[in-house]
Parts: structure tokens; C-alpha cells; sequence
């Protein structure tokens, strides 16, 4: 189990430059419109040369891949949340929180902005800050 039963988990956070929020269907447009135009770059996110997202990917399978997200979410698999800017107008990528088969790791978290905002990509990082 990645987190304990009696572990509160969020479902949304606001902090400084950043609001999350589960990663659901109802982003199902914001989100297939960021990781398109980020394609490329993704590739390199979650493996050495993944083929995720391929360049013909649907909307329909996108959207598929968010309904899954939330399942893991809902039953305390894995967590991933959609991020945005504080002002909740931008979408600017994505957070996973996944279990890890790595002996001495509780997690693994992996991070993606889309290529338009690569500026963000440090203040991202701290976002250690957030379990604090």
C-alpha cells in the first residue's frame, strides 16, 4: 500500500505558484492539448525513449488514460494530480505519485510541464516543499 488507511489524501492543494488537482476526465481537453504539443519531450519522462505519447494517440485514448488516473486515485493505487497556476487558468502538466518496486524508495514521482511553460520547470522542483 503506498499510503496508510488512516492518511488523509488530498485532493486538491493550493501552494505560491501552483494549484493541483486530481487528475480526471473533466481535463480531458487541456490535457490532451499539452501532452501533444509536448510529444517529443514526453518520450523521456517516464522511460528512456517510451513511446507514450505516439504521435497518432486519440483524444478518446487520452481521455481513457485520465478515467484510469482517477480509478488509481479513488482506490489509493497510485496518485496523480493535474497542475495548474494559481490562479487555476493555466494548465501546465502533470504529478504522479506511484508505488516503486525499489527496496529502499516508498514512491516514485515523476513530473511533466508542458513545453510551453519549461520556464516553470524550477519552481516545479521545489515542489518537495508541498509534503512537508
Amino acid at each position: 500500500m503506498l499510503v496508510s488507511k488512516s492518511f488523509k489524501v488530498p485532493k486538491e492543494l493550493s501552494k505560491e505558484q501552483f494549484y493541483f488537482q486530481v487528475l480526471s476526465p473533466k481535463f480531458s481537453e487541456v490535457d490532451y492539448d499539452a501532452v501533444m504539443s509536448s510529444q517529443e519531450r514526453l518520450r523521456h519522462v517516464f522511460a528512456e525513449n517510451s513511446k507514450w505519447p505516439e504521435a497518432d494517440m486519440t483524444f478518446e485514448t487520452n481521455k481513457n488514460d485520465l478515467i484510469r488516473h482517477e480509478k488509481e486515485f479513488n482506490s489509493r493505487e497510485a496518485f496523480a494530480y493535474a497542475v495548474f497556476n494559481s490562479a487555476e487558468n493555466n494548465y501546465l502538466g502533470c504529478i504522479y505519485i506511484n508505488p516503486t518496486e525499489h527496496v529502499d524508495y516508498d514512491c516514485e514521482v515523476y513530473l511533466w510541464v508542458k513545453t510551453a511553460r519549461l520556464h516553470l520547470i524550477k519552481s516545479f522542483s521545489d515542489c518537495k516543499r508541498l509534503v512537508n
